[in-house]
């Protein structure tokens, strides 16, 4: 065996010691962090594309309590994913959240996650039913 193969071995075994539990929980809460951002970025250009098919696309206008609904249910998504980002972003930076933060950090990326999905429904059906 040569020099180069002997540095490679031992470089794999100093990055194989380094990549233990610790990175892989901040590299899961790296990921999930990047989660919230699309599903913000998604809410935000969902609001702009609705207001966009109420505009052109439309024949009818669907009634106003729909569209506060569906409006709320994007903002509340963004919302929640932002509370979801910051329990993240100032409590994982260790690798670890106490039970409280975990709660939190759940709730927060559920409800994002279900108001999304809804607030696309309910656009699926105004397009549906509207148009």
């Amino acid at each position: 065996m040569d020099n180069s193969e002997k540095l490679t071995r031992a470089i794999a075994r100093k990055v194989s010691r380094k990549s233990g539990p610790l990175n892989y929980k901040l590299d899961m809460y790296k990921l999930v962090f990047d989660l919230m951002k699309h599903i913000t970025t998604l809410s935000s250009g969902s609001i702009l594309i609705f207001i966009t098919l109420l505009e052109k696309v439309f024949k009818t206008k669907p009634p106003v309590g729909m569209l506060i609904t569906t409006f709320g249910l994007f903002s509340v998504s963004i919302a929640a994913a932002v509370m979801a980002m910051m329990v993240l972003a100032l409590n994982a930076t260790e690798g670890k959240m106490s039970e409280d933060e975990k709660h939190w950090f759940a709730y927060s990326a559920a409800v994002a996650s279900t108001a999304f999905t809804m607030g696309i429904l309910f656009v699926a059906l105004y397009a549906i039913i509207f148009s």
